[in-house]
């Protein structure tokens, strides 16, 4: 970040987990690189795209986009070499390129959607889309098309002859939710609203991983008359009086509307994103402020803990008949004051991951957490769970003295996670090969880039039956040395590996033919760059983890 507010909203990784993060800024000193498409700031704040190294300490490149007035981005994706991206524009010379969809800015915020070449130096297309209010993406996600998803006030957002909904069904200052889809060059293909007559929001888009033509949203809605079908979970609004905001999760092939439900208690709840595997169990996260919002009986958490909102977790998977068998898994998620979800990924391998912000000071975290206490008011965190949710694999505040927020998150092939977000911390945790390792302090906040190394850290300790027994090493925290003391009850080969708080491996040592009986092995931290460390005994198929600190 530079000198005034930055913030980075999304992440997403290229082919070779080159990562790129996208946000606005209000910094004139903003780093850019020779040959970014815009080197300075144009307006109010403008939009950023970044691309960095996949170990993150590289910025290979970064660039400006928008114009005089106010410019932010807020989703982005990557495919076949192009970085889309996708935000609101005020500025009527956003940079647009001929040909475009729309050219004309309503100067009330109209979406902008943008395409780059992998270098940050090129535009492929870039156009307004929205109408006479404001327009909002919530999120994108990119398969042989682009899809789009948001919420517009405008009754004359753009729809396409063949729209589910083609009528504005809100009234001014409400909204109503819309989608998207135009191809690669930014040609529109197809557009909808979606919703009733309440205030109706898309939050989040995910694409069926077997049939692109197949997406889903989710989001939250006040409308009594929201679309739902007949075999939906739950076909009614809160408690029927029409005060309440209920989630929704909807299914579309095309224009057709294959499955839609509330989700929900009687009080106020709001989904933030989406995801679905390959046997088209649908998962969304959220957030609630409902005593009875629905948790299944093998929920991690069957009670709203916070004084305000707690996060929630749920897995629905349609079958074709209304009514419960809907919801495979739901449960409340957080601690006794308040938590916001931010972004949900799947993995593919039955790991669901979420991200946002935490105010509770007893928000659950596991061992081997980069950080298993609150630091400030507000902290980052990251969650993950084994599918559909109701086994805690791995948790962690992350954060500094002040607020923190975790925005995108995105998964590399080595099993680290990668996220995004702002922070006004000036102890936020960097690394020694940080890129940027100083907070530009201020009233202001900087973007933030970490890489977490969850696959080592988040394996819990393995205490019935198992042959191998570790203590806590001594002393610790250390400068430079420091003993390990393990039991066997069984002789073999013992497997000794040292990880920095980003998973990579600092150390590791092999020891042969271990007797049984009591062990110590000594380590010599000279060299390493002063913070959290992990270490991890392996003796066959037993694994024990522990922390420490190198001072």
């Amino acid at each position: 970040g530079g000198i005034s507010h930055d913030v980075a909203r999304d992440v997403v990784l290229g082919g070779n987990d080159e990562i790129y993060i996208a946000g606005y800024t209000w910094s004139t000193d903003f780093p850019t690189t020779t040959g970014a498409y815009q080197k300075n700031l144009s307006g109010a704040d403008d939009a950023f795209i970044s691309g960095f190294s996949p170990d993150g300490q590289n910025l290979v490149f970064s660039t400006f986009l928008g114009g005089t007035y106010s410019d932010e981005a807020f989703a982005l994706a990557y495919s076949d070499g192009k970085i889309f991206v996708t935000g609101v524009a005020f500025s009527e010379d956003f940079p647009i390129t001929d040909g475009a969809f729309q050219n004309e800015n309503h100067l009330s915020g109209d979406v902008f959607v943008t395409s780059l070449s992998s270098n940050g130096q090129n535009l492929g297309f870039s156009t307004y889309v929205g109408g006479f209010g404001f327009d909002k993406p919530t999120g994108m996600a990119v398969g042989d098309n682009i899809f789009i998803g948001g919420f517009t006030n405008a009754d004359d957002f753009p729809v396409t002859g063949n729209a589910y909904d083609n009528t504005f069904g809100g009234g001014y200052p409400m909204y109503d939710g819309f989608v998207f889809e135009m191809n690669t060059g930014g040609g529109m293909v197809y557009s909808s609203y979606f919703g009733g007559w309440g205030d109706d929001q898309v939050n989040g888009i995910a694409l069926d991983p077997v049939n692109p033509a197949i997406y889903y949203l989710t989001g939250q809605t006040t409308s009594s008359d929201f679309p739902v079908t007949e075999d939906a979970y739950d076909g009614q609004l809160g408690d029927g009086s029409d005060s309440n905001e209920d989630a929704f999760v909807a299914k579309f092939n095309g224009n057709k509307l294959n499955y839609s439900t509330y989700l929900g208690g009687t009080s106020t709840d709001a989904a933030s994103g989406v995801a679905v595997n390959s046997n088209h169990a649908i998962m969304v996260a959220g957030s609630t402020y409902s005593d009875d919002f629905p948790v299944t009986p093998d929920a991690f958490s069957s009670q709203r803990q916070g004084i305000y909102q707690d996060a929630f977790v749920a897995v629905l998977k349609p079958d074709g008949k209304a009514g419960t068998d809907n919801l495979k898994y739901s449960s409340y998620f957080g601690g006794s004051f308040e938590e916001e979800v931010a972004a949900v990924l799947y993995d593919g391998s039955g790991k669901l991951y979420i991200s946002g912000y935490t105010s509770s000071q007893n928000f659950p975290t596991t061992p081997g957490a980069v950080n298993q206490e609150a630091i400030g008011n507000m902290d980052a965190f990251l969650t993950r769970f084994n599918f559909p949710g109701n086994s805690l694999d791995y948790s962690t505040y992350l954060g500094g003295s002040f607020d923190d927020v975790g925005y995108g998150i995105a998964k590399k092939q080595n099993g680290q996670v990668v996220m995004s977000g702002m922070t006004r911390s000036f102890n936020f945790p960097v690394t020694a090969d940080a890129y940027d390792q100083t907070f530009n302090e201020g009233n202001f906040s900087d973007a933030f880039l970490s890489i977490i190394g969850i696959v080592p850290t988040g394996i819990r300790e393995q205490k019935s039956n198992s042959p191998l027994h570790i203590n806590q090493n001594q002393p610790n925290p250390f400068r430079l040395k420091t003993t390990i003391s393990y039991r066997l009850d069984a002789p073999g080969e013992v497997v000794l590996k040292v990880y920095d708080c980003t998973g990579k491996v600092a150390l590791q040592r092999v020891l042969p033919n271990q007797t049984t009986g009591k062990h110590q092995v000594s380590l010599n931290m000279a060299g390493c760059t002063p913070g959290l460390y992990f270490y991890s005994l392996k003796s066959g198929q037993w694994v024990e983890t522990r922390k420490m600190v190198v001072r």
